[in-house]
């Protein structure tokens, strides 16, 4: 899967596409059992799209929403670091390389703007997931989840962190 995707940028809450965002953030949240998002709840999310070096992006399929993924550069546990902080695939899509493509998409821009190094926490099921795109587990835990950390050019980083 690579031609007919676009991204569109969700710049706040009365952005037109906030109600698509609302829905993936919903399943998103039932699917990992979950009340609220890495930054608070689905409006706080939306609100915060008014920083700068942040991005929402919804994907698009041939004309249908397929997922999102939420990224910054990190001002407070990593400073200067990429932090995707939400990423959710619609499960119609799983499988079928949107997820590589959506990932490229925000490590690009991540890269863009002099990030060396993206980190993001991963749930169980998508651990295999972020392998598979370079990333590598720290060993560290935070609030039951691995850490997971890449370069943000296309290179493998050492087995040690």
């Amino acid at each position: 899967m690579g031609s007919g995707i676009k991204f569109h940028k969700i710049c706040g809450i009365s952005d037109p596409l906030a109600p698509v965002f609302n829905l993936f953030a919903e399943a998103y949240l039932d699917e990992i059992g979950e009340s609220e998002l890495g930054e608070g709840s689905v409006e706080e999310t939306l609100l915060l799209q008014k920083e700068p070096k942040r991005w929402l992006l919804i994907a698009e399929v041939e004309g249908e929403y397929a997922g999102f993924v939420h990224a910054k550069i990190d001002t407070e546990e990593r400073p200067g670091w990429g932090y995707v902080i939400e990423f959710y695939v619609a499960p119609k899509y799983r499988c079928h390389g949107l997820g590589h493509n959506m990932w490229e998409a925000i490590r690009v821009k991540l890269a863009i703007s002099g990030v060396q190094l993206i980190w993001l926490s991963a749930v169980k099921k998508a651990e295999k997931f972020w392998c598979r795109q370079g990333f590598v587990d720290t060993g560290i835990m935070e609030y039951g989840e691995k850490i997971f950390v890449r370069k943000a050019y296309n290179q493998k980083l050492p087995s040690v962190v």
